[in-house]
């Protein structure tokens, strides 16, 4: 299997939609990689330091359901990063004042938007980095260059969204998550969430190379 898919983004009209804000076209080549397997380092999931923290209940709440909403082959990327992770609060006036994830398993969350945790633990569950490139979602970045980013928070979102609708999940990314939708009807739900959850952008695009879509206008 050819482990790199170069291509390049020719229309800044998505499927008939018409972005407000013209884009600037891009004729540029990106390489998309397949990312390594990764292995998993952990069996059972200790978050048990955060066991007298406001945000232990969020932790629990979202181990629980992940793990029934996921299939576990699916969950090593979630094994190995909840297993080592940190949490920072941010004060309000600080940059990241709602929420930010680093690939360093680091969570930074603000003290007024603690609901904002579910979305960013849903980028932990889906992340793995090598030497060279982060895989995250459907997001790589290797040095200084970002492919996928969009469609990586759009797709974060709409899980965030349908797996706590019981809580206060901050409104956001709302024309990237019904890309997404879109995404889902076309390739199959069960297909995308397997592929972002292994970090794994190189089988929806070379899925979506196979796919001719017809529009009636």
């Amino acid at each position: 299997m050819n482990r790199i898919i170069n291509y390049a983004i020719i229309n800044p009209t998505l499927w008939g939609f018409i972005m407000k804000k013209k884009l600037k076209e891009i004729t540029d080549s990106i390489d998309i990689e397949l990312p390594y397997k990764m292995e998993r380092d952990f069996d059972i999931i200790d978050i048990s330091s955060y066991k007298d923290t406001e945000v232990f209940e969020y932790l629990k709440i979202f181990t629980d359901r992940i793990i029934s909403c996921v299939d576990d082959e699916d969950l090593t990327c979630f094994y190995n990063n909840i297993n080592r992770l940190k949490i920072r609060t941010t004060r309000n006036d600080n940059s990241v004042v709602r929420g930010a994830y680093s690939p360093r398993n680091i969570i930074y969350i603000g003290k007024d938007y603690k609901e904002t945790i579910f979305h960013e633990l849903t980028h932990l569950a889906s992340t793995k980095v090598s030497v060279n490139t982060i895989y995250t979602g459907f997001l790589q970045q290797k040095n200084n260059t970002i492919i996928g980013r969009g469609l990586n928070e759009g797709y974060t979102q709409l899980e965030t969204k349908r797996n706590f609708s019981d809580f206060n999940v901050l409104d956001g990314y709302g024309l990237l998550s019904y890309y997404c939708e879109l995404l889902e009807y076309i390739l199959g739900e069960d297909f995308l969430r397997k592929s972002y959850y292994n970090a794994d952008l190189y089988s929806v695009v070379d899925e979506l190379k196979n796919i001719q879509i017809l529009m009636i206008l």
